[in-house]
This record gives C-alpha cells, sequence and structure tokens, in this order.
C-alpha cells in the first residue's frame, strides 16, 4: 500500500496532523493514519472512567492555537456535566474532549476518504525516495513522507524493575478501567506524584475506597491546584545562553516561589509563551544540565491539577488514608500475604494489594530503533531525537529530513515546552506549513 502522506500514532498529536494538514489544503484522501483506537483519543483522552479530567479549564484545551473559545462553546452545548463546574471554571472529562475531537474530525471535508488502519508501526527504512514502514501482525506500507506522531510511550516501571503481568500490578493506568478491580479496604500504593497520581487519588476517592493510599513523591509533593488565571501579554525573554542565566531570567519574572497565588499563575503562563525560543537558544548541554537538576519542579509548576482532584487529596489526608512518602521504588516482590513489597529509597518497604504506576515515564521503541540504525541523530544518552523547529527530524549528522517529521513530546528536550493539547496543536500547524510549503518548491 502506498501514500503520499502517513501519520504513525492515532492520539491527539495525529489527530491534530489530521486536522491541521487538511486545513492547510492537503485532501483527507492523501492520508494514512496508522495506529490502534479511536484517531484522537490516544493514551491521554481514550479513558473510561469518568474520574479522569482535565487538569486545565476549557479555554486553555486547544485544537485550534488561537481560538480559545473553540472547545468551551463545543462543551456549552455537548456536555452534562454537573461535576465539572467549579469556582474556578468547568474541568470537563477527558473522555469529553476526545468526543471533541471526533466531532472536529467528522467535519472535515471528505473525511472519509482518509484511511485509518488499527496496527503498530515497528520499522521505518529508506529505499529510493519512499519510506517503507513494518507493522505488527500487518501489511508493509510505504509512504512519500511520514509524519511520526505516537504522542506518550506506554510508561515502564522505574529503575529497570521487570515486574510481573498481574491485575494488581498496574502499569499502564491512564484508560481507568483498573478502579473496579482495586479492592476497597487494601492499602494502593501510587509509584509517582503527578497527574497520573492525581488522578488516581480522585478515581479512589470518588470510588469510596476506604484503605490507606501510599504516594511516592521523591520530593514529598503533590502538584498545585490550577488557578482562574487570566491569559496576560507574553513576557519577552531576554538572551539566555546558559541554565544560570536561564533560571534568572524565570525569577526575575516569577518574584517568588507562591505558585498558589493567581498573579504568580498568569505571570508564569505568560512567561511560558516564549519559553520555547528561549529554550532553543541553549547548549544542549545547558538544556540537560537544566533538566537534570529543575526538571521535577518545573513538571510541579507547569502540571497543575484541577481542583476536583486537589480536593480529593486533601479530604483524603484529612483523614488521615493519603500519605505522601518522600522516596522512589527501587524494587518489588510477593510477599505471603498475598500483597506486594515495595523496596523504597530509603531502604524502607511498604506492602500493599495494588500498585499503580503513575511515572509517566516510558522510550518509544520506533525512535529507538531509528537512533540505532542511524537513521536519525539524537541529543542525549536518553536518545531524545533532534528535530527542528519546522518539525523535520536530523540524521546524525544535523542534515534535516525534508520527507521525515515528528511531534508530540518526544520533541521537548530540542524545542521545549511541547505537553499539552494548544503546544502539540501549535506544532500541527508547524508541520502542516513545512508540508505545504515543500510541496509547493
Amino acid at each position: 500500500m502506498d501514500t503520499p502522506i502517513l501519520i504513525v500514532g492515532s492520539g491527539f498529536a495525529a489527530a491534530a496532523a489530521v486536522v491541521h494538514l487538511v486545513d492547510h489544503g492537503i485532501p483527507c484522501k492523501s492520508l494514512t493514519v496508522v495506529g490502534p483506537g479511536a484517531l484522537g483519543a490516544g493514551q491521554a483522552y481514550g479513558c473510561v472512567s469518568p474520574f479522569f479530567r482535565l487538569n486545565v479549564r476549557p479555554d486553555i484545551q486547544r485544537l485550534w492555537p488561537e481560538e480559545p473559545d473553540h472547545f468551551p462553546d463545543w462543551a456549552r452545548r455537548h456536555i452534562n456535566d454537573p461535576q465539572a463546574q467549579t469556582p474556578l471554571g468547568p474541568f470537563y472529562r477527558r473522555s469529553d474532549f476526545a468526543r471533541y475531537i471526533a466531532d472536529e474530525l467528522q467535519r472535515l471535508p471528505n473525511y472519509d476518504a482518509l484511511n485509518h488502519l488499527s496496527h503498530v508501526v515497528t520499522d521505518i527504512r529508506k529505499e529510493q525516495d519512499r519510506w517503507i514502514l513494518t507493522t505488527a501482525n500487518g501489511p508493509e506500507l510505504t509512504a512519500a513522507q511520514v509524519v511520526i506522531a505516537s504522542g506518550n510511550p506506554s510508561p515502564q516501571w522505574p529503575g529497570g524493575i521487570d515486574a510481573p503481568k498481574e491485575p494488581s500490578l498496574i502499569q499502564i493506568p491512564w484508560r481507568g478501567d483498573w478502579i473496579h478491580d482495586v479492592d476497597r479496604q487494601s492499602p494502593v500504593c501510587l509509584v509517582g506524584s503527578g497527574l497520573t497520581a492525581m488522578d488516581a487519588i480522585y478515581a479512589l476517592h470518588e470510588s469510596d475506597h476506604q484503605g490507606p493510599v501510599y504516594v511516592l513523591s521523591p520530593y514529598g509533593l503533590l502538584p498545585p491546584v490550577q488557578l482562574d488565571w487570566k491569559a496576560s501579554p507574553a513576557i519577552e525573554w531576554p538572551s539566555v545562553h546558559n541554565a544560570r542565566s536561564f533560571i534568572h531570567a524565570m525569577r526575575s519574572v516569577l518574584k517568588h516561589d507562591e505558585w498558589l497565588d493567581q498573579e504568580w499563575q498568569e505571570r508564569f503562563e505568560a512567561l511560558r509563551v516564549g519559553i520555547s525560543g528561549a529554550w532553543q537558544q541553549l547548549p544542549v548541554h545547558e538544556r540537560l544540565k537544566l533538566t537534570r537538576r529543575l526538571g521535577w519542579l518545573w513538571s510541579l509548576q507547569r502540571f497543575r491539577a484541577s481542583p476536583q482532584t486537589v480536593q480529593a487529596a486533601d479530604r483524603m489526608r484529612e483523614r488521615g488514608q493519603l500519605n505522601i512518602v518522600r522516596a522512589s521504588m527501587v524494587g518489588l516482590s510477593p510477599s505471603r500475604s498475598k500483597q506486594w513489597l515495595v523496596s523504597l529509597s530509603d531502604d524502607e518497604s511498604i506492602a500493599c494489594r495494588t500498585v499503580i504506576n503513575c511515572t509517566g515515564a516510558g522510550r518509544d521503541p520506533l525512535i529507538v530503533k531509528l537512533a540505532a540504525r542511524q537513521i536519525i541523530g539524537t541529543l542525549s544518552e536518553g536518545g531524545a531525537p533532534s528535530v527542528n523547529p519546522r518539525q523535520q527530524l536530523l540524521s546524525p549528522d544535523d542534515v534535516a529530513h525534508q520527507d521525515l517529521f515528528l511531534m508530540g513530546a518526544s520533541s521537548g528536550l530540542a524545542l521545549g515546552d511541547v505537553v499539552g493539547s494548544t503546544s502539540i496543536a501549535r506544532q500541527a500547524v508547524r508541520l502542516a506549513q513545512t508540508v505545504t510549503s515543500t510541496q509547493a518548491a
């Protein structure tokens, strides 16, 4: 099978690529999407649990980057969810955003002509002027141009732990279907303390879980609540050339660490507008230094939680049910009492019936394979791919592939703050501009 443009992946990044390519004049019949599940759902929004909510208000959650009212207008017409409403604004279910994306796809001209194959791409190679794609248990495909938009890879257990496949060991928690299998009286351990952990806390709270819940947090912190901040003009970044000047620029704007202050969040968001451009000014080794030293703090500041999840966590802590353990997981073994013994970095251990991996840490096997075969270059020992602002992947000698593109979180080290729907939608717009300009040339 041969196609002009093939998109690897079927989550939000892939759907955004389709929407903006079509919006820039590429017909649906020229596009092939290869990935399992409903287009646009993916790991982030393909949730079956009603307890998994967006962590931002609807005006911040965008498929059309310059139209903040687009999703809110749709939500008012199509969502009936009283629990979404908070004094800080509505925080809708993740699955509702997937419905919105599906509606937007259906509105595309001749959408039925788009070819969607529910396979997983396992390898890509170049033969003359075509890309050859191998799929798991499926056909071999060829394409003139390939967009890798596979999104967040499935998370692995931390520390290289090889955990057995057991229902009580939840390696990929994002669908939320595990909640019905958790014994209400038993202890639960959440490995990680970011937004995935907050989703799990809210799901346990709303399911009336009675047993203790342990959250492993190396820094002893949960994400702060997302306040009702208002968008303000972008703050212009100065020239930065190392990690120290980057941190100084941020501190000079934020002034203090009161992230539960509305003005602080407004300043932070105004600073974020230009942060990717500032990030790209830095040498790669300075970016890596920042990531190692302050990546955890950036994640807490950047990925703030919905009021519903924060309120659930507060209630569980008040009654002594939720315990924040300042340690990380270093081992896992079965105990005699049909529980799991979670070994911690402080030489302690916790016995739990259910262990949920909330780290979100994983590596895209396709990216790893392309790097190993010297098709693409990398920026770190961890294999972060080298990609330019036109979304073109680079070869090991820094030559841009004119027909191989990358979108999504995997481009973070190269391009900066590209996590979140609006950032990825902006990447989709740039991708569409690059593809159409290349074709015109």
